[in-house]
């Protein structure tokens, strides 16, 4: 009973990784930001901000496509339930230690008046994915499917965040 259990919890997560792989896989459009107002800074500034930006975008890409494929072998291998367990914590753990090192840069960026609002909440946003992160990585370890599913909604929620900071900057 207990196998089946720890299955249909895999099969869940695996099913709440593909949504958020249709989450983060759609890079935003200029035009879907149209409404929201472009905050102007210096060039350098701008540059910095922009720089920042897409190295986070290109982190929450990466773990989406290792999710993917952690979630394919697991299809393919139904009864590897301790390897699919110990790759996706793993690629959280590595996740959760980029994020982590992208607050600490935050922190030391010196932060223009015009982007103080912005900086406050992309700190926000990064505290959002190192919570959904959390949230994942507690629901392996104990099997609870609904901390799991809390943490990958608290990711997707947090790429919105992140995309909407997007268009603000003009990225």
């Amino acid at each position: 009973m207990k196998r089946v259990q720890k299955m249909m919890a895999m099969g869940m997560l695996a099913t709440s990784v593909v949504a958020l792989s249709g989450c983060t896989l759609t890079l935003p459009q200029l035009s879907q930001h149209a409404d929201q107002p472009t905050i102007t800074v210096t060039q350098e500034e701008q540059e910095k901000y922009m720089n920042f930006a897409g190295d986070i975008t290109g982190q929450v890409l990466s773990l989406t496509a290792a999710f993917l494929q952690i979630a394919s072998d697991f299809v393919q291998d139904p009864q590897n339930i301790e390897a699919f367990t110990d790759a996706v914590s793993g690629t959280l753990t590595a996740f959760s230690e980029g994020v982590s090192t992208a607050i600490d840069q935050q922190r030391t960026m010196e932060v223009p008046p015009e982007l103080e609002g912005v900086h406050k909440e992309l700190n926000a946003t990064l505290t959002d994915y190192e919570e959904g992160i959390a949230d994942v990585q507690e629901g392996l370890e104990t099997g609870n499917v609904f901390k799991i599913t809390a943490g990958v909604l608290k990711i997707q929620q947090a790429q919105g965040d992140m995309e909407a900071l997007q268009g603000q900057l003009g990225l």
